[in-house]
């Protein structure tokens, strides 16, 4: 089921913010990859000692391309 909400959502939050992060756990590969796509970078990795699930997660890094704005 792929409506196109989770790119409208990513899309009205990079227009109102300079930098976006989030995390995702590192099985989601369908996620990363949408995130991926949708210009975050992945900049932490850990293995899961931190979060409440003890699954090894991924910080992603949106930030806006000062040349387009």
């Amino acid at each position: 089921l792929r409506s196109g909400v989770g790119r409208t959502l990513i899309e009205a939050a990079q227009s109102r913010n300079e930098t976006l992060q989030l995390w995702c756990f590192a099985d989601n590969l369908r996620g990363r990859a949408f995130y991926e796509r949708m210009g975050f970078e992945a900049v932490k990795f850990t293995d899961g000692a931190a979060n409440e699930a003890k699954a090894p997660d991924i910080m992603y890094l949106w930030e806006r391309d000062s040349v387009s704005g």
